[in-house]
């Protein structure tokens, strides 16, 4: 019975040995990847500046324009270039919903299966 333990302890302990070695040549190649994936350091570019809602056209539900210039320079900052085409509420339209359901009800449709 001892060697039955002995023996799974062994298993056990060269799993973890092989999972931390797994682990540390998937770090080194993700820290080899990101260093030459890096631009050369040197002044930073200007970001394009874009077009910003002003207070009379923003609506109650929009997002505040230093919100959206924090994000947008968060976002060059960790990806580089990039264009904003879009910043509207996360909420599906009704229209979506109403599609979904009506084909879902039209696929039962008595008309639609063939009669033997």
């Amino acid at each position: 019975m001892q060697t039955v333990w002995l023996k799974s302890l062994l298993i056990y302990g060269l799993a973890i040995v092989v999972s931390m070695l797994i682990a540390v040549v998937i770090k080194g190649i993700v820290v080899g990847i990101n260093v030459f994936k890096r631009a050369p350091a040197g002044p930073v570019p200007p970001a394009v500046a874009g077009r910003v809602a002003t207070d009379q056209e923003a609506s109650s539900d929009d997002v505040a324009a230093d919100h959206v210039v924090a994000i947008a320079a968060a976002v060059y900052m960790t990806i580089g270039e990039h264009r904003i085409v879009r910043i509207e509420a996360g909420q599906r339209s009704g229209e979506w919903v109403s599609g979904g359901r009506t084909a879902h009800h039209a696929s039962h449709d008595v008309a639609h299966h063939l009669r033997r």
